[in-house]
């Protein structure tokens, strides 16, 4: 079960980040990342301090994904990826050009009743 809520823009890099810091961590002896690990890793539901000693990036990556309800840091990374090219903040700039309107290219608008009028009027 995810315990984690999903970062609204993620960012990989703090999300390799807190990768490295779990496993920082676990290699300090700490109960809570052993717990996460327990709860989230598959192959270490009994892990105990000396199978979490050989613990490596990747597994500790894989429980940050698993932690989010994501499968696999892989699909993680994809979901990242996919939210990174398509989603669109009010604080960063459009990619792919500046978005026009029939009405920006063109200067005016049709009235009512399909006659051109001025842009404002």
């Amino acid at each position: 079960m995810p315990i984690g809520e999903f970062p609204r823009e993620p960012n990989l890099e703090h999300l390799r980040n807190q990768a490295k810091a779990l496993r920082r961590r676990l290699l300090a002896g700490d109960s809570a990342a052993l717990e996460l690990v327990r709860e989230f890793h598959p192959r270490l539901p009994d892990a105990d301090v000396q199978a979490l000693a050989a613990i490596t990036l990747a597994d500790a990556q894989l429980v940050i994904a698993r932690q989010y309800g994501f499968g696999s840091w892989p699909k993680l990374r994809r979901h990242v990826e996919v939210v990174t090219q398509y989603g669109r903040s009010p604080h960063r700039a459009p990619t792919g050009g500046p978005v026009t309107t029939e009405r920006a290219r063109h200067g005016r608008r049709r009235g009512r009743h399909g006659r051109r009028g001025p842009a404002g009027g």
